[in-house]
């Protein structure tokens, strides 16, 4: 038989992110570094994190899902890099008097921004564009038969760019 840890195994776990559920010692501090690691969308270091997420939930026999999409990382720089050379390329074309072309070059310029922004087909962010996944995982309540409502808990693992945005 199993003795439950004393009071002061207790609390030196706890100040080590060791915590006791069903008898068993879960190590948050692994997954405290795993997440505190700089990863910007799209990056290796966010695929590295989520290989690591993956890894835990296996080790601790949560279930879980993947789901597929489509990522591009590269899409706010691309739209204002668009914006920016449309834009120049506009004003220059206004100052040396092309003519209709001008209003060609606005209308590009536009419904470049436009399409790729509001109506999500990448005409200009297509640079960079690559597969990707997310983690899903369902807990199912106990007693679901009498479950009234769902509660659903969102969090995203793709885009940590602070360093120091994790205290301790």
């Amino acid at each position: 038989m199993q003795s439950r840890p004393s009071l002061q195994s207790r609390q030196a776990n706890k100040a080590n992110n060791v915590v006791e559920k069903n008898g068993r010692m879960i190590d948050y501090h692994e997954l405290m570094k795993l997440l505190s690691t700089p990863r910007p969308a799209g990056s290796r270091a966010a695929e590295s994190v989520r290989e690591g997420l993956l890894a835990c939930c296996k080790r601790h026999h949560i279930p879980h899902k993947l789901h597929s999409f489509r990522l591009y990382p590269y899409f706010f720089v691309a739209i204002g890099l668009w914006l920016v050379f449309s834009r120049l390329l506009l004003a220059a074309a206004v100052w040396l008097r092309w003519g209709w072309a001008v209003l060609a070059i606005a209308l590009i310029g536009l419904v470049g921004g436009l399409v790729d922004y509001i109506f999500d087909i990448p005409l200009v962010s297509w640079i960079g564009a690559k597969q990707s996944q997310n983690i899903l995982i369902e807990i199912e309540p106990a007693q679901a038969h009498r479950a009234r409502q769902e509660i659903v808990i969102s969090a995203h693992y793709d885009s940590k760019t602070e360093l120091l945005d994790h205290h301790q």
